[in-house]
């Protein structure tokens, strides 16, 4: 099962391990936004930044599958945004551009990881690359810009009752 934690991490990690975000303790270049509804949590992730550009995951959704079946699915939907802060040396039109390679950069590691199964380790968790949406964002925090993409991970979930979580099971 792919729960909060592990799903922060693993995009965490992609963002210490991207040249471009360059993640570190001392440079936070990476936010969780747990509550996407609310712009201020997005305000603060953004004056809080060390540096530009700046990785930015939302709280994820999901839904439970079982496609007719006994191959149960957890699907997990997220979304990202990559922005850049605009100013004396980069108009929004810059911003944009320096973005969206980026963004196409993670998907690529996305569909790789989950090639390897590395996205959970050593579960088959499926990423495809099959009409991801994204869309041009900003300003946010008046001088942000780029792009958020939306995107679905498939994971195997193991659906049984369990003899521990019940006191009678018939």
């Amino acid at each position: 099962m792919f729960d909060e934690e592990l799903y922060v991490s693993y995009f965490e990690n992609l963002a210490i391990d991207s040249k471009d975000i360059n993640h570190t303790e001392s440079g936070k270049s990476f936010f969780y936004i747990d509550e996407p509804d609310d712009t201020e949590e997005f305000d603060n992730a953004l004056r809080d930044s060390a540096t530009s550009p700046v990785f930015l995951l939302t709280a994820d959704q999901g839904e439970f599958a079982d496609a007719q079946s006994n191959n149960h699915t957890q699907e997990i939907s997220g979304q990202f945004y990559v922005l850049a802060r605009t100013g004396d040396l980069l108009s929004r039109k810059q911003a944009r551009k320096l973005c969206l390679p980026i963004i196409i950069q993670f998907l690529a590691k996305m569909k790789k990881d989950a090639g390897r199964k590395a996205i959970l380790p050593g579960k088959n968790v499926t990423f495809t690359i099959d009409k991801v949406p994204y869309q041009k964002v900003g300003p946010m925090n008046t001088q942000w810009y780029g792009y958020t993409v939306w995107y679905t991970f498939t994971c195997p979930l193991a659906f049984t009752v369990s003899s521990s979580s019940w006191r009678t099971i018939t």
